[in-house]
């Protein structure tokens, strides 16, 4: 049997196992409806409305305790952000319980940062003159953040490095840093900046994108 018919296969069986233990359907997050408050541990819910990009629920405890089991958030740009260049953007987004980030705008995908001291410029202090702030503290909004901080590696066009980008978790501030080997300039902009893949697992409950709006986290 080809590799091709294995996987259809396969991808059946789970169907119809799904089928028989019964899925409930409904318009919305089941999380927000206090009719399901009393389904048993287990429960297996589709919303049809895709409600903030949650397509499969599973109930994993009494009251309201649900979990995405299939969802995507798609890509959010993120509004509490500092020190960007131009177009430059952060991004988020969130697959069942994976975040993850996008960094561009620039030429060529790049990721740009003004000069130091330039208007909407933010310092991370603890990295001194070779440090600054891209999202401000608490702006990595619920539903997103990390239970432990994160680093990673920054480049010059994907060749040089340029420093490390922090992450700071939820024992730290939900924000992001830029750290750099040498002070960031006072006399040019930096726009040619490539960042590492950064992304982790999150047990956050999922996220309520018009929440998140009204409170100026995303766009």
């Amino acid at each position: 049997m080809s590799l091709k018919n294995v996987l259809e296969a396969i991808s059946g069986f789970v169907a119809t196992e799904i089928a028989a233990a019964g899925v409930l359907k409904g318009d919305g997050r089941p999380d927000m409806k206090p009719e399901m408050d009393g389904k048993p541990k287990g429960t297996l819910y589709k919303d049809n409305a895709v409600t903030d990009g949650a397509v499969l629920w599973l109930k994993t405890g009494g009251g309201r305790s649900w979990k995405v089991v299939s969802g995507d958030t798609g890509w959010i740009n993120l509004k509490q952000t500092a020190s960007l260049l131009g177009r430059s953007y952060v991004k988020i987004r969130r697959i069942s319980d994976t975040v993850f980030y996008a960094f561009g705008g620039g030429s060529w995908g790049w990721f740009g940062i003004t000069r130091r001291g330039a208007p909407g410029y933010a310092g991370q202090g603890s990295f001194k003159d070779k440090g600054c702030r891209i999202v401000t503290p608490g702006g990595i909004p619920e539903g997103f953040r990390a239970t432990d901080s994160q680093v990673g590696n920054i480049y010059k066009d994907g060749a040089e490095v340029y420093g490390t980008i922090y992450l700071g978790g939820m024992g730290d501030s939900n924000f992001i840093a830029l750290s750099f080997l040498n002070d960031i300039p006072t006399d040019r902009d930096t726009p040619d900046i490539r960042v590492s893949a950064l992304n982790y697992p999150t047990d956050q409950a999922w996220p309520r994108l018009d929440v998140l709006r009204n409170q100026g986290f995303i766009y």
